[in-house]
């Protein structure tokens, strides 16, 4: 199975916050359409502004002390300590489209979004080194 390795950040807002779509420079290899990749949540320290602005874009209302996240009756609570190097998630890469910046909208950004569907979150995360690009899960890691 091949990883992703994302902030951790990023890897929460897919897991849980909807986040359907992930922004690269480079298109995915055509093979990898209808693959499940495992989802990495990398060790770089979070950007929780960054999430914060593109949730809001995206439909998420920030809200409380925690500064949680709210979507009509859906609350997400935002952790304190997010999950750095291990694997979170698996998902299926639907498609790649390419974005242009005037097009973007919620969570897009492009040049390349990578369309994700069918994220499933790990009961345990699965420590271990991310890292870039498409990169190849260790054998019987998951």
């Amino acid at each position: 199975m091949k990883a992703l390795t994302l902030t951790p950040e990023w890897a929460f807002a897919i897991a849980h916050l909807d986040k359907r779509v992930e922004n690269r420079t480079w298109k995915p290899p055509a093979a990898m359409i209808g693959e499940t990749i495992a989802l990495h949540a990398g060790m770089k320290r979070p950007d929780w502004p960054a999430v914060e602005l593109v949730a809001r874009i995206a439909g998420w209302e920030i809200y409380g002390y925690g500064r949680d996240f709210k979507r009509g009756d859906h609350i997400v609570n935002r952790p304190t300590v997010l999950t750095r190097g291990a694997i979170v998630a698996t998902f299926t890469l639907a498609g790649v489209r390419a974005v242009y910046e005037e097009d973007a909208t919620g969570w897009e950004v492009g040049p390349f979004c990578w369309d994700i569907a069918d994220v499933r979150v790990l009961d345990r995360p699965v420590t271990c080194a991310g890292m870039l690009g498409l990169w190849t899960v260790p054998g019987g890691m998951l």
